[in-house]
């Protein structure tokens, strides 16, 4: 019974974190303003891509937000759209991607 009631919490958790609406960011100003957690869409293209650790990177895109994603692919120079959630590491704020796609 325990177990049960413990994944429909988590279920109902993650329908939660799907209805959220993101906030559209343009710049790290903004995203300063933001709360850790909050969802957000930022647009940009990327001027500097590096590697962290085994599968993550820091891609930083032109208007200086910063967006850490675990995905192989390389962006380096290409304009994206990237929905997050905003994550904090040395007292700056990045965004954890959860979708990233190629603009055109």
């Amino acid at each position: 019974m325990a177990l049960f009631i413990a994944i429909s919490g988590i279920f109902v958790l993650e329908l939660l974190m799907l209805s959220l609406k993101a906030v559209e960011i343009n710049d790290v100003k903004e995203l300063d303003n933001l709360e850790i957690n909050s969802k957000v869409v930022v647009e940009g293209k990327v001027v500097n891509e590096r590697i962290l650790y085994l599968g993550s990177k820091l891609i930083v895109l032109d208007n200086g937000v910063e967006i850490i994603c675990e995905d192989s692919e390389s962006f380096k120079g290409k304009r994206i759209r990237v929905e997050g959630l905003i994550d904090e590491f040395n007292n700056k704020k990045q965004i954890g991607a959860l979708r990233i796609e190629i603009s055109n």
